[in-house]
């Protein structure tokens, strides 16, 4: 007759109890896996005890180290009283009916063959099986199996030559264990510094793309400077030029009137074709031409000399003159020698403006 674990021995309560209050959480298929090796209950139990480990290769390593370690325990190799198996076919109270049933039951003469005992347990969804309760439970919670019967069948322990394959087999794989947790580990590894690289190269990309977007941005506005001061150079020169326009107009006028004037008598005419005094101009301005580009115009004084005007063209030229070059008028055409570079302006006769040309030989 078959009955479910959890019926047939104790309450739930009781068997979660004996799994996880005999072995802590995960010790459990640790202790199962080193009884299908033929290891004893004092040395399973004894080991780990001592290790506290959870991983079955620490406390596997510890028996294998010290086989007969249990025995320095008090109380070692005292016999301990066999466990009473659950007899089949009796109903779960028949433990505590013993005293008043069990002397009927042997004088009622009904059946003279002993009692089947049961020797182990059996997974009815796997047909694997068990040593004890806690053995199942741990099952139990592995496979997700619960229909599980008392069997009479006796799990035979293992041979020297077992044990020493279910060593290997274990021994292999937890080999085979690390060897997947290494490669594991350098995938993390790898991966992790593949991620490190992508986030420096995006940083990196980033700050390159600021930087060039700083870089355009002054350059611009380098540019923008550039040409504000263009405009305002063109404005001083157009508003120059206009000026020297004015007064040349306003001269031309003057002239025009004094000839138009009738002479009223012979002082007058006299006094009419007789030269003019100088205007005492104390400012001269000059035009300078340079060979294929912009005149320069700029306001001397009239006491200034003629070198004044030359450095002054060595200075804002905008392609460099050979040390030797001079000044020179377009018309009448005049070339100035070294002797006339310490001449004043008003002496050379070029005021109030003058236009004069870069002589560069």
């Amino acid at each position: 007759m078959l009955y479910r674990l959890l019926v047939d021995y104790v309450e739930v309560d009781e068997i979660r109890y004996q799994c996880f209050n005999l072995f802590p959480v995960g010790m459990g298929e640790v202790a199962a896996s080193l009884r299908d090796m033929g290891f004893s209950e004092e040395q399973i139990q004894y080991g780990l005890k001592k290790t506290g480990s959870k991983q079955l290769e620490t406390v596997l390593n510890w028996i294998i180290t010290n086989p007969e370690g249990h025995l320095s325990e008090p109380g070692a190799g005292t016999p301990s009283a066999a466990p009473q198996g659950h007899v089949l076919g009796a109903p779960p109270s028949a433990a505590a009916a013993s005293s008043d049933g069990a002397g009927a039951v042997a004088a009622s003469g009904e059946s003279n063959e002993p009692p089947a005992v049961a020797q182990s347990l059996k997974c009815e969804d796997c047909g694997k099986l068990l040593r004890s309760p806690v053995e199942a439970e741990a099952h139990a919670v592995r496979s997700g199996h619960s229909n599980f019967s008392e069997s009479t069948e006796q799990i035979k322990p293992l041979t020297g030559e077992e044990k020493k394959q279910k060593l290997a087999e274990l021994q292999e794989k937890m080999k085979q264990k690390r060897l997947e947790k290494e490669e594991q580990e350098k995938r993390e590894q790898i991966e992790r510094e593949r991620l490190r690289r992508k986030d420096g190269q995006q940083v990196t990309r980033q700050l390159k793309e600021d930087l060039q977007m700083k870089e355009a941005r002054l350059a611009a506005e380098e540019r923008r400077r550039e040409k504000e001061a263009d405009r305002l150079a063109r404005e001083k020169v157009k508003a120059e030029i206009a000026k020297d326009r004015e007064d040349k107009r306003r001269r031309a006028e003057q002239a025009t009137a004094a000839a138009a004037t009738p002479a009223t008598s012979d002082i007058s005419a006299a006094a009419a074709t007789a030269p003019k005094p100088p205007t005492n101009y104390t400012e001269t301005k000059i035009q300078i031409r340079l060979k294929g580009g912009q005149p320069l115009v700029q306001s001397f004084s009239v006491n200034e000399q003629l070198s004044a005007v030359k450095l002054y063209v060595q200075l804002h030229s905008p392609s460099p003159l050979s040390p030797g070059f001079t000044l020179m008028t377009t018309f009448p055409k005049k070339i100035f020698t070294p002797a006339d570079m310490d001449t004043p302006l008003k002496q050379l006769g070029l005021v109030p403006s003058a236009v004069l040309a870069v002589h560069d030989p």
